[in-house]
Protein backbone atom coordinates (compact mmCIF):
# COMPACT_ATOMS: atom_id res chain seq x y z
CA UNK A 1 0.00 0.00 0.00
CA UNK A 2 1.28 3.10 -0.65
CA UNK A 3 1.15 5.73 1.75
CA UNK A 4 1.23 9.90 1.63
CA UNK A 5 3.29 11.06 4.20
CA UNK A 6 3.74 14.76 5.63
CA UNK A 7 6.44 15.78 8.32
CA UNK A 8 4.97 17.46 10.85
CA UNK A 9 5.78 19.95 13.76
CA UNK A 10 4.50 20.79 16.91
CA UNK A 11 3.68 24.50 17.12
CA UNK A 12 4.80 26.34 20.40
CA UNK A 13 0.94 27.43 21.18
CA UNK A 14 -0.65 26.62 24.23
CA UNK A 15 -4.38 26.77 24.81
CA UNK A 16 -5.53 29.76 26.94
CA UNK A 17 -5.76 28.20 30.77
CA UNK A 18 -9.45 28.91 31.02
CA UNK A 19 -9.75 27.22 27.63
CA UNK A 20 -8.10 23.65 28.49
CA UNK A 21 -9.96 23.83 32.24
CA UNK A 22 -13.26 23.40 30.39
CA UNK A 23 -12.72 20.34 29.72
CA UNK A 24 -12.55 17.71 32.70
CA UNK A 25 -10.04 14.87 32.46
CA UNK A 26 -11.50 11.72 33.75
CA UNK A 27 -9.62 8.94 35.95
CA UNK A 28 -8.58 6.33 33.86
CA UNK A 29 -7.27 8.78 31.20
CA UNK A 30 -5.36 11.01 32.91
CA UNK A 31 -2.05 8.74 32.91
CA UNK A 32 -2.16 8.28 29.22
CA UNK A 33 -2.56 11.81 28.01
CA UNK A 34 0.92 12.50 26.31
CA UNK A 35 2.66 15.09 27.98
CA UNK A 36 2.15 18.42 25.66
CA UNK A 37 5.63 19.79 26.81
CA UNK A 38 7.29 17.21 25.35
CA UNK A 39 9.41 18.34 22.52
CA UNK A 40 9.15 15.22 20.52
CA UNK A 41 7.76 15.37 16.67
CA UNK A 42 5.64 12.83 15.00
CA UNK A 43 5.52 11.75 11.74
CA UNK A 44 2.12 11.84 10.41
CA UNK A 45 0.51 9.76 7.84
CA UNK A 46 -2.70 9.90 5.75
CA UNK A 47 -3.52 6.65 3.81
CA UNK A 48 -3.85 7.08 -0.14
CA UNK A 49 -7.63 7.34 0.73
CA UNK A 50 -7.37 10.29 3.04
CA UNK A 51 -7.88 8.29 6.44
CA UNK A 52 -5.10 8.47 9.77
CA UNK A 53 -3.49 5.84 9.66
CA UNK A 54 -4.41 3.43 12.39
CA UNK A 55 -1.05 4.20 14.49
CA UNK A 56 -0.07 6.65 17.03
CA UNK A 57 -2.39 9.38 15.65
CA UNK A 58 -5.87 7.75 15.30
CA UNK A 59 -4.66 6.27 18.94
CA UNK A 60 -3.93 9.46 20.68
CA UNK A 61 -7.38 11.01 18.75
CA UNK A 62 -9.68 8.56 21.10
CA UNK A 63 -7.38 9.10 24.39
CA UNK A 64 -8.54 12.63 24.03
CA UNK A 65 -12.21 12.18 23.19
CA UNK A 66 -12.15 9.52 25.80
CA UNK A 67 -10.78 11.82 28.29
CA UNK A 68 -12.89 14.78 27.26
CA UNK A 69 -16.70 13.51 27.10
CA UNK A 70 -18.53 15.87 28.24
CA UNK A 71 -21.68 14.06 29.78
CA UNK A 72 -23.69 10.95 28.71
CA UNK A 73 -22.86 11.35 24.97
CA UNK A 74 -22.71 8.21 22.64
CA UNK A 75 -22.16 9.66 18.85
CA UNK A 76 -19.63 12.25 17.55
CA UNK A 77 -22.78 14.56 16.65
CA UNK A 78 -23.83 15.29 19.95
CA UNK A 79 -20.47 16.91 20.84
CA UNK A 80 -20.50 20.60 20.68
CA UNK A 81 -18.54 22.94 18.47
CA UNK A 82 -17.06 24.54 20.97
CA UNK A 83 -15.81 20.95 22.33
CA UNK A 84 -14.57 19.80 19.17
CA UNK A 85 -12.47 23.19 18.52
CA UNK A 86 -10.81 22.48 21.59
CA UNK A 87 -9.76 19.05 21.13
CA UNK A 88 -9.12 19.83 17.54
CA UNK A 89 -6.39 22.63 19.50
CA UNK A 90 -5.25 19.83 21.62
CA UNK A 91 -3.94 17.59 18.88
CA UNK A 92 -2.98 20.02 16.62
CA UNK A 93 -0.43 20.69 19.41
CA UNK A 94 1.13 17.51 19.03
CA UNK A 95 0.28 16.72 15.17
CA UNK A 96 0.03 19.33 12.59
CA UNK A 97 0.46 19.92 8.93
CA UNK A 98 3.12 21.61 7.97
CA UNK A 99 1.53 22.84 4.55
CA UNK A 100 -1.35 25.51 5.00
CA UNK A 101 -3.30 23.86 2.20
CA UNK A 102 -3.96 21.00 3.94
CA UNK A 103 -5.49 22.20 7.03
CA UNK A 104 -8.92 22.32 5.62
CA UNK A 105 -8.48 18.25 4.25
CA UNK A 106 -6.91 17.40 7.84
CA UNK A 107 -9.46 18.60 10.03
CA UNK A 108 -12.51 17.05 7.82
CA UNK A 109 -10.06 13.61 8.07
CA UNK A 110 -9.78 14.49 11.68
CA UNK A 111 -13.42 15.20 12.70
CA UNK A 112 -14.07 11.97 10.70
CA UNK A 113 -11.64 9.78 12.76
CA UNK A 114 -12.86 11.37 16.10
CA UNK A 115 -16.26 9.87 14.74
CA UNK A 116 -15.32 6.60 13.83
CA UNK A 117 -13.41 6.16 17.00
CA UNK A 118 -16.03 6.93 19.34
CA UNK A 119 -18.64 5.10 17.61
CA UNK A 120 -16.16 1.91 17.99
CA UNK A 121 -15.02 2.70 21.39
CA UNK A 122 -19.33 2.87 22.65
CA UNK A 123 -20.02 -0.57 20.06
CA UNK A 124 -16.82 -2.50 22.01
CA UNK A 125 -17.99 -0.91 25.45
CA UNK A 126 -22.09 -2.35 25.04
CA UNK A 127 -20.33 -5.52 23.95
CA UNK A 128 -17.93 -6.50 26.58
CA UNK A 129 -20.86 -5.42 28.94
CA UNK A 130 -23.33 -7.54 27.13
CA UNK A 131 -20.78 -10.56 26.76
CA UNK A 132 -19.69 -10.30 30.60
CA UNK A 133 -23.49 -10.13 31.96
CA UNK A 134 -24.66 -12.87 29.76
CA UNK A 135 -27.34 -10.18 28.93
CA UNK A 136 -29.01 -8.01 26.49
CA UNK A 137 -30.57 -5.79 28.21
CA UNK A 138 -28.62 -2.33 28.63
CA UNK A 139 -29.99 -2.02 32.53
CA UNK A 140 -28.25 -5.22 33.24
CA UNK A 141 -25.18 -3.37 32.10
CA UNK A 142 -25.07 -0.54 34.66
CA UNK A 143 -21.60 -2.03 36.97
CA UNK A 144 -20.01 -2.81 33.89
CA UNK A 145 -18.63 0.35 32.04
CA UNK A 146 -15.74 0.90 30.54
CA UNK A 147 -12.81 2.65 32.44
CA UNK A 148 -12.23 5.50 30.25
CA UNK A 149 -16.53 6.67 30.91
CA UNK A 150 -17.57 8.41 33.91
CA UNK A 151 -19.72 5.75 35.99
CA UNK A 152 -22.73 8.07 35.81
CA UNK A 153 -22.70 9.17 32.44
CA UNK A 154 -22.60 5.33 31.60
CA UNK A 155 -25.69 4.39 33.95
CA UNK A 156 -27.22 7.50 31.99
CA UNK A 157 -26.56 5.62 28.50
CA UNK A 158 -27.80 2.17 29.34
CA UNK A 159 -31.06 3.83 30.61
CA UNK A 160 -31.01 5.47 27.07
CA UNK A 161 -29.73 2.32 25.43
CA UNK A 162 -32.66 0.35 27.20
CA UNK A 163 -35.58 2.49 26.16
CA UNK A 164 -37.93 1.87 23.31
CA UNK A 165 -36.90 4.99 20.71
CA UNK A 166 -33.12 4.10 20.86
CA UNK A 167 -33.92 0.13 20.30
CA UNK A 168 -35.63 1.02 17.02
CA UNK A 169 -33.40 3.20 16.21
CA UNK A 170 -30.98 0.93 16.61
CA UNK A 171 -33.17 -1.51 14.73
CA UNK A 172 -34.00 1.00 11.94
CA UNK A 173 -30.03 1.34 10.88
CA UNK A 174 -29.47 -2.18 11.10
CA UNK A 175 -31.98 -3.01 8.38
CA UNK A 176 -31.31 -0.12 6.36
CA UNK A 177 -27.59 -1.08 6.45
CA UNK A 178 -27.98 -4.73 5.43
CA UNK A 179 -30.57 -2.82 2.24
CA UNK A 180 -28.49 -0.50 1.42
CA UNK A 181 -24.86 -2.71 0.33
CA UNK A 182 -24.42 -0.11 -1.88
CA UNK A 183 -22.70 2.71 0.19
CA UNK A 184 -19.57 -0.28 0.42
CA UNK A 185 -19.71 -0.31 -3.09
CA UNK A 186 -16.48 0.99 -4.75
CA UNK A 187 -15.50 0.24 -8.75
CA UNK A 188 -12.19 -0.81 -8.00
CA UNK A 189 -13.18 -4.58 -7.50
CA UNK A 190 -10.23 -6.54 -6.62
CA UNK A 191 -7.72 -3.58 -7.65
CA UNK A 192 -6.24 -2.31 -4.57
CA UNK A 193 -5.97 1.66 -4.49
CA UNK A 194 -2.27 1.40 -4.14
CA UNK A 195 -2.44 0.25 -7.79
CA UNK A 196 -4.92 2.64 -8.84
CA UNK A 197 -2.67 5.70 -7.53
CA UNK A 198 0.23 4.00 -9.54
CA UNK A 199 -1.52 4.17 -12.33
CA UNK A 200 -2.50 7.70 -11.85
CA UNK A 201 1.17 8.09 -11.32
CA UNK A 202 1.36 7.99 -14.86
CA UNK A 203 0.43 11.16 -15.03
CA UNK A 204 4.42 12.09 -14.25
CA UNK A 205 2.43 13.75 -10.92
CA UNK A 206 1.21 12.51 -7.64
CA UNK A 207 -2.72 12.15 -8.03
CA UNK A 208 -4.49 13.90 -5.94
CA UNK A 209 -6.93 12.67 -3.66
CA UNK A 210 -10.08 14.09 -5.70
CA UNK A 211 -8.73 12.20 -8.96
CA UNK A 212 -7.69 8.90 -6.88
CA UNK A 213 -11.73 9.08 -5.38
CA UNK A 214 -13.46 9.33 -8.75
CA UNK A 215 -10.97 6.10 -10.22
CA UNK A 216 -12.48 4.06 -7.20
CA UNK A 217 -15.97 5.35 -6.93
CA UNK A 218 -17.34 6.36 -10.63
CA UNK A 219 -18.90 3.97 -12.84
CA UNK A 220 -16.92 2.72 -15.81
CA UNK A 221 -17.08 4.98 -19.20
CA UNK A 222 -19.67 7.57 -17.25
CA UNK A 223 -19.16 10.40 -15.13
CA UNK A 224 -21.76 8.65 -12.25
CA UNK A 225 -20.80 8.03 -8.93
CA UNK A 226 -21.77 4.51 -7.91
CA UNK A 227 -24.03 6.02 -5.61
CA UNK A 228 -25.47 8.83 -4.01
CA UNK A 229 -23.42 8.81 -0.54
CA UNK A 230 -20.01 8.65 -2.64
CA UNK A 231 -21.58 12.03 -4.97
CA UNK A 232 -22.41 13.48 -1.80
CA UNK A 233 -18.78 12.87 -0.36
CA UNK A 234 -17.10 14.26 -3.52
CA UNK A 235 -19.43 17.59 -3.65
CA UNK A 236 -19.09 18.07 0.09
CA UNK A 237 -15.52 17.05 0.72
CA UNK A 238 -13.57 16.81 -2.54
Amino acid sequence: MEWESFHLHRPRVRLPVHARDCLPIYAGDRDRLPDHASSVTFPFFLTTRGKIDHGSASRYITTLVHAHIPRPVDAWREFLVPVRDLLYDMFTRRYAFTRPEDLPRARAVWESTAQTNLRKSMYEARDKAMKTTGSQDPTAWLDYGPVWLRRDYWESLCHRWATGPWQERSQVAKRYRATHMEKNVHTSGSVSYATHSQKLHELERAPTFCELFDRTHKRKGTDDYVSESARTIAVRDL
